[in-house]
């Protein structure tokens, strides 16, 4: 079934990491990331280590400015009594407790904030953060982590242009371990009214 099918496109991108990401001519957008659920139950982490082959948003420079998201959908899966941790060179801010990301954010246009934020990776189209973040506690395995990857227009987060998103289902991460992947960004279409 779905699961089955979910399953089998994590080993395939497992197995594609273990290839040398410069080998592959016309590859897919995608963003590579370590991810796990994790005991207590209920905490994810995940490592956001990079990008490939993102379309360039910059006439001039030929390159993007590139962040990425990270929310659990629905955005009810995940509580709001729980803590958020990030650390890394790529996570902006610090930890909070218990706090509510404002609304009006990227990827907030149907109305479920983003968890997290990488910081921006400025003029590159294949950016790197090894940002590592702790989204807790999830309430239910029957939601995904969504990815959502920004070019910085610069002029403010409402203006920032959605590249795409990159989805993994929480089904996929019960067993408790580490998972290695470059997930495919699926672009956002132009007649989307998330589309800037």
């Amino acid at each position: 079934g779905v699961c089955a099918r979910a399953r089998q496109a994590l080993a395939d991108a497992e197995e594609q990491e273990q290839t040398d990401p410069n080998d592959a001519e016309g590859a897919l957008p995608s963003v590579a990331i370590d991810v796990a659920s994790r005991l207590p139950v209920g905490q994810l982490e995940v490592i956001v280590r990079a990008a490939r082959d993102l379309p360039p948003k910059k006439r001039m420079s030929k390159s993007a400015d590139a962040y990425v998201t990270l929310r659990i959908d629905p955005a009810d899966a995940i509580l709001a009594t729980g803590a958020r941790e990030r650390a890394g060179k790529g996570a902006v801010g610090r930890p909070r407790l218990g706090a509510v990301p404002k609304k009006g954010a990227p990827g907030d246009e149907d109305g479920a904030s983003p968890i997290e934020r990488t910081t921006t990776a400025w003029g590159t189209l294949y950016p790197s953060w090894d940002a590592r973040f702790v989204l807790r506690p999830i309430a239910t395995a029957d939601c995904t982590l969504r990815l959502g990857v920004f070019d910085n227009s610069r002029l403010g987060p409402k203006r920032d242009e959605h590249i795409g998103d990159a989805v993994v289902p929480m089904s996929l991460l019960l067993d408790q371990r580490w998972h290695r992947a470059w997930v495919p960004i699926r672009p956002v279409r132009s007649d989307s009214p998330d589309q800037k």
